[in-house]
């Protein structure tokens, strides 16, 4: 079989820059993690141990195996989606191409990089070869289902996006499938089990399941498990397959909007043109938008945005009630209400968290992706205008709902005291038990304080990431792992380097809880304080010149600043060199 396009694509990949970066940024990051987990977390003294080539290589392999998971449902989500909204896809098929060249071409452009770096990562895996405890067939093994989640879930990527038009409704959708087919048959799995159900059912729940097959990869097979992990694959791959045929049939027949339309994909449309739901430019709203900042208008037109965030809390606050309220009548109510509004905060905030950046980030991208963002620009609004009506954008989009999700934490905080003197009681004597509350309240507002800082932060990192990246999905994408990321790796890096200042030291033997939350909010708050501030000063800086260079080269972050880092050490060592010289 012939696929000009999958040639063609690869052919340009192979000798792109692009991918070998990935495979180098890739390699360097496995290294020094695997150097910081040995000699921080594992405590490695030199000496090759059975255990600590156990333990390290499991860490290696379930991180790769998370990375190739999410990697490749997000590299091929948007791969033909984009196509249909840039109305380049019906001039692929006005060629003979059929929709199988067009998805091989697409799997092959999009993953090229995640597999070369997934090939770079085994001289890495075999590391723990050298440690002692892992044999190389558990290494084979573990490769074998790294690439193949790899490919199944790129696979997924691509069926969900043969027949959606959004970027967020595909990758949204796409994760989801993937959530189902690694969190969703583990759990099920548990709950027949823990139930007695069948055994076959079990195993037949499981071997779709690339967590199984992960979990087969480790130690020696022998009997039976061979027959499972051998199954395993099979079963992941033919799937893989199917998604692929099913988006070949697919593809030529979803690229454009047919007028006979079914009752399931009128619904479809209809609910997508609610989401969609904007204010016209015309209209008395849509007049005072425009006259007050036209920029404003252009991040608030959408009303579907701010519809999804309140149908986002009214969800988890209505599933934390019913969960209060049923296990509340044969339990202890006190626990019942500190188990659940625990997680349900951590939700509440970390999902509005991700819907601020996500929004920041992708306005600004799509608006400078269609060109209205350098139309605007050429009128006399100025970067400081825009930047204001971003703002004020944000306020009327997540003013409110950021104050609900506050005195919604507000109200768990009350809800939650018997349960705070319940763990007094438990741990420590009736004197301290009033220390449960304070603490716990002291955590509040720091959760509280950070919402904001967050909120914030990721509204000046989207807005920078909106100008510089070159689709919507990078600016999110980027925002994401600077913001909600990034801060936290700061942690496991700074701790073994204080821990060696002798001033230090005691307060690390005996680690008070003031001293510990005074440490983490002081670096959380340093990180989202320079964030901003670097933020802030690129976009006034350098924005007008990023928008007006929309489709180079120069819209490359991280590559663009390990070539400053380059040429400042070649101009460096020119200086040492005429020195000498001299």
């Amino acid at each position: 079989m012939n696929f000009p396009v999958a040639v063609r694509e690869l052919r340009v990949r192979a000798a792109g820059r692009r991918t070998y970066r990935l495979r180098v940024y890739l390699s360097l990051i496995a290294i020094v993690s695997t150097i910081w987990t040995l000699y921080n977390l594992l405590q490695f003294s030199g000496h090759p141990s059975n255990q600590i080539g156990q333990e390290l290589f499991a860490m290696q392999v379930w991180s790769a195996f998370v990375l190739a998971a999410l990697a490749g449902v997000s590299a091929t989500a948007d791969s033909i989606s984009h196509e249909k909204r840039a109305g380049t896809l019906g001039l692929l098929f006005l060629t003979h191409l059929k929709g199988r060249d067009i998805v091989i071409g697409k799997l092959a452009v999009h993953t090229i990089g995640c597999f070369s770096g997934g090939l770079a990562l085994l001289p890495i895996l075999s590391l723990s070869l050298l440690l002692g405890g892992v044999q190389f067939g558990e290494c084979a093994r573990a490769l074998v289902v790294i690439l193949e989640t790899l490919f199944f879930t790129a696979a997924i990527g691509l069926f969900v996006s043969s027949f959606c038009r959004t970027q967020q409704y595909a990758q949204g959708l796409g994760i989801l499938i993937v959530l189902f087919f690694t969190g969703g048959l583990t759990g099920t799995v548990q709950l027949l089990r823990y139930y007695g159900a069948s055994p076959d059912l079990c195993l037949a729940l499981e071997l779709p399941n690339p967590v199984f097959a992960q979990t087969l990869a480790f130690g020696s097979l022998a009997g039976s498990q061979k027959t499972y992990f051998a199954l395993s694959c099979a079963v992941i791959f033919g799937l893989g397959v199917a998604c692929l045929g099913a988006a070949s049939l697919l593809t030529p027949r979803c690229w454009q909007d047919k007028a006979g339309q079914s009752p399931g994909e009128s619904l479809r449309m209809r609910l997508a043109t609610w989401k969609t739901a904007h204010i016209q430019t015309r209209s008395q709203m849509g007049a005072i938008f425009l006259d007050r900042n036209p920029f404003l208008w252009l991040v608030s037109f959408q009303t579907g945005v701010r519809t999804s965030v309140w149908l986002y809390i009214m969800l988890v606050t209505g599933i934390a009630a019913f969960l209060i309220l049923d296990f509340s009548r044969h339990n202890d109510p006190a626990a019942v209400r500190i188990g659940v509004c625990l997680p349900v905060a951590y939700l509440l905030n970390i999902g509005l968290k991700v819907r601020i950046g996500g929004w920041a980030s992708y306005r600004l991208a799509e608006a400078r992706e269609n060109g209205a963002l350098e139309l605007i620009l050429s009128t006399p609004v100025r970067i400081p205008d825009l930047v204001a009506g971003h703002f004020i954008g944000f306020r009327k989009v997540f003013g409110w709902p950021t104050l609900t999700v506050m005195s919604l934490l507000v109200l768990g905080y009350i809800l939650s005291l018997p349960g705070f003197d319940r763990l007094a009681a438990l741990f420590n004597s009736d004197p301290e038990s009033s220390l449960y509350r304070w603490r716990a309240l002291l955590l509040l507002g720091c959760t509280l304080v950070f919402l904001v800082l967050d909120a914030l932060a990721l509204t000046w990192c989207g807005m920078w990431f909106g100008l510089k990246s070159k689709n919507p999905g990078q600016a999110r994408s980027f925002t994401m792992i600077l913001c909600l990321v990034c801060p936290l790796l700061l942690y496991p890096f700074l701790l073994p380097i204080l821990d060696q200042v002798p001033a230090l030291k005691p307060y690390f033997k005996q680690p008070d809880f003031y001293i510990a939350t005074a440490f983490f909010a002081g670096v959380a708050g340093l990180a989202d304080l320079g964030i901003i501030y670097w933020a802030r000063r690129q976009i006034l800086l350098h924005g007008r010149e990023l928008v007006q260079a929309a489709g180079d080269d120069s819209d490359r972050f991280f590559p663009n600043s390990l070539q400053n880092i380059k040429n400042g050490a070649i101009a460096l060592m020119g200086r040492l060199r005429g020195g000498r010289q001299a």
